[in-house]
Order: structure tokens, then sequence, then C-alpha cells
């Protein structure tokens, strides 16, 4: 309890942390092999996937030439929804690329996720890489800001509530959802 918060769980909760330690060092016989996250991702709670662009053809802010990718937003539709909640995910990619695709080991675990607990997920992908002649997080920022207002435009349709959007970032991307937050009116 001293350490550990309100709850005394006789400091189980350090033990356990202090024996992933000694395994990760090595000291308790050989290290686990990595666990490949797309093998323990569980989409059967998924029911779809759906993209659509961020913004319209002809009207996105300082396009960029170099900018290949797209900025887009991928909803994740749990087949049982608990909440109508959603969940905005940004990954990170050092503003010159992100996760997109199957092989991504950074969002698509966490949607699923969420989709598992009956939350619908979306991700944001912003555009990239980064602008020439912008700040590295300009386009990212505003393809955030713009996919926040998309998603509470659509939650009402959705049966989602638009009030009650959480939103988070890995790396860059919470760099960029820092942005946003604290440059939006």
């Amino acid at each position: 309890k001293r350490y550990g918060g309100d709850k005394d769980d006789g400091g189980k909760h350090y033990a356990d942390r202090f024996e992933e330690w000694l395994t990760q060092m090595g000291w308790l016989g050989p290290v686990p092999a990595p666990v490949d996250l797309q093998k323990r991702v569980d989409r059967s709670y998924t029911l779809s996937r759906e993209k659509e662009d961020i913004w319209p053809k002809g009207c996105i802010p300082d396009a960029q030439t170099n900018q290949t990718l797209k900025a887009v937003l991928e909803w994740f539709v749990p087949k049982t929804r608990t909440t109508p909640a959603v969940q905005l995910i940004v990954p990170g990619g050092g503003y010159v690329g992100d996760s997109r695709g199957e092989d991504d080991n950074e969002t698509i675990p966490i949607a699923c996720e969420f989709n598992r607990r009956g939350m619908t997920a979306a991700v944001i992908h912003y555009r990239t890489p980064r602008p020439l002649d912008l700040a590295k997080h300009e386009s990212a920022r505003q393809d955030i800001q713009r996919a926040i207002r998309m998603a509470r435009y659509e939650a009402p349709k959705r049966g989602l509530d638009p009030d009650r959007i959480g939103i988070l970032g890995f790396s860059a991307g919470g760099h960029a959802v820092l942005l946003a937050a604290t440059t939006s009116q």
C-alpha cells in the first residue's frame, strides 16, 4: 500500500514487475521469444472496417506534392457495442510514414481491443511524409482536427455520442494529438 496507491495487493504488482525485469535481463533463464502481435489480435469482435477520406477532393489545406499517403479515417465497428463512446487512435511514424495495412502492429491491435470491449474505434492516418515548406507536424495536426470534426458529425448517424470521443496517439501521433488539442478552437 505504501508504494501501490490506494489498493493493498500485498506487493504483488511490484513483485510481478520485478519478475518481468529479471526475465528481461535473462537472469531467470532464456528470454522468451518475441510475440507476433498480429497473431494475438482477436479480430472476431470487429464487425466491419470502413475507410473514408478525411479531406474532400480539392479541399486539402496546405497540400504538398511530396505527401504520397493521403489522410484517411478508418472506422473499426464492434459486433456488440456496450458504449456510445468513440476512441480515436493516431499512429506514430516520425511524420515520415505511419503504420498502414494489415501488418500494422500499432493501431490494429488497439482498435480490435476496443472492439472486444464493445467500443467503436477509429484510426486517423495523417498525410505523410512531412511537408516540405511547413512545420513537420502541420499536416498531421490539420488532419487530426478535421478527423475529430468528422467523428463528431458522424457519431449520431452511427448511434454514438458526439460528446464522448477520446483520442490517443503513439510517438509522433501522440505529439500531433497534443498539438491538435491545444491549438483547436
